[in-house]
């Protein structure tokens, strides 16, 4: 069976099949649909997963063991089996084949696959799956499409925005969806409302809030705590505290990324590596070796005490407990280079 993207949440709602195949090269909304699948499969009680992302010397003995096997933890287990980096060979069709053509009552396997040409439809291992799985052609938005995807996207965050609004924001962000949904993330931030309550937003509102003219802007903070460069990080805080800078949404960036290293972090302690974790997300996949280096230096305990004082400094800036916030990120900002906070008195004085 062949179901678009946007019917998949109504499907999952109604039943969860053997097999998903997410094809396509939109990375936004692929990895969005490997989520929804994800979140149907915990609520039908499929607790345990495995991962497995296939390169030119992928040993396919070991899909072949996991589907194989019983779980030892949970009535169900999912698979995921990212084939979209390289062609299989000989061997791994015949066993995903075999796989595909047995009855697994206790296995859900997820493919993410590439392109949804004319070639990939004719293979056996894709006629198997598309026969007892559900297959989700992810195509590129039209301009049309990328229009009503921004302004369901700001619905979900309570905003609305008239039509030359969301031209101006499709424009800013060149079609980018990775960049547009940054940007909605931004603005739900600045701009905090509900689904009961929306707020609406003119256009000139949108052209403030996502220019940047700003010589230092918050993500590249986050380039900055990557490339352990202490002092920079004080002085791109400096600047973007004088320019007047959201702070509620410094702490946003640095609560993320706070959030997903202890994620890594933990994914890597429980036998993951970096290369699968990072698979398939071209923007990270690229600044792995940064990544990589700022993880050694990592521990668990240190990115959770970096959670907990977000939250203090989230009640900070809400007025709720006493604090200089901008001192209070700089302090937060350092702790994810694995800085003391004792060290701060070398770098320029703290932030007012």
């Amino acid at each position: 069976m062949k179901i678009y993207a946007d019917q998949l949440i109504n499907h999952l709602y109604r039943t969860l099949s053997p097999v998903y195949m997410i094809a396509g090269e939109e990375l936004l909304l692929i990895q969005e649909a490997e989520e929804a699948i994800s979140t149907a499969a915990q609520k039908a009680n499929v607790s345990e997963s495995i991962k497995f992302t296939i390169d030119s010397g992928f040993d396919w003995s070991l899909f072949q063991k996991s589907a194989e096997n019983r779980s030892l933890f949970s009535d169900k287990q999912a698979i995921y089996l990212d084939l979209s980096a390289k062609k299989i060979s000989d061997a791994g069709k015949k066993i995903l084949v075999h796989f595909l053509q047995k009855s697994h009552l206790d296995k859900l396997l997820i493919l993410r696959v590439g392109k949804l040409d004319a070639a990939l439809q004719k293979t056996s291992w894709y006629k198997a799956a598309e026969k007892i799985g559900v297959v989700v052609p992810v195509w590129p938005l039209s301009s049309a499409q990328l229009l009503t995807w921004i302004q369901q996207r700001l619905n979900k965050v309570g905003l609305k925005i008239d039509q030359e609004g969301l031209q101006l924001l499709a424009m800013r962000t060149e079609g980018n969806l990775l960049a547009t949904a940054q940007e909605i993330e931004k603005l739900s931030l600045l701009f905090p409302a509900s689904e009961s309550s929306p707020i609406g937003l003119k256009a000139e509102e949108i052209e403030e809030a996502t220019s940047n003219n700003a010589r230092f802007n918050v993500f590249s903070l986050i380039d900055a705590i990557l490339e352990n460069q202490p002092v920079a990080i004080v002085r791109i805080l400096k600047t973007l505290e004088t320019e007047g800078s959201e702070a509620i949404l410094v702490l946003w960036v640095l609560r993320r990324e706070a959030h997903q290293w202890a994620k890594w972090v933990s994914a890597i302690q429980n036998g993951q590596s970096l290369v699968q974790i990072l698979t398939g997300n071209f923007m990270l996949e690229k600044r792995r070796p940064l990544i990589e280096r700022a993880l050694k230096k990592q521990t668990l305990e240190n990115l959770y005490g970096c959670l907990q004082h977000a939250a203090h400094i989230d009640q900070v800036i809400k007025g709720a407990q006493p604090g200089a916030v901008w001192h209070e990120l700089c302090i937060l900002a350092l702790s994810l280079v694995g800085m003391p906070v004792n060290h701060l008195q070398q770098f320029p004085p703290p932030l007012k």
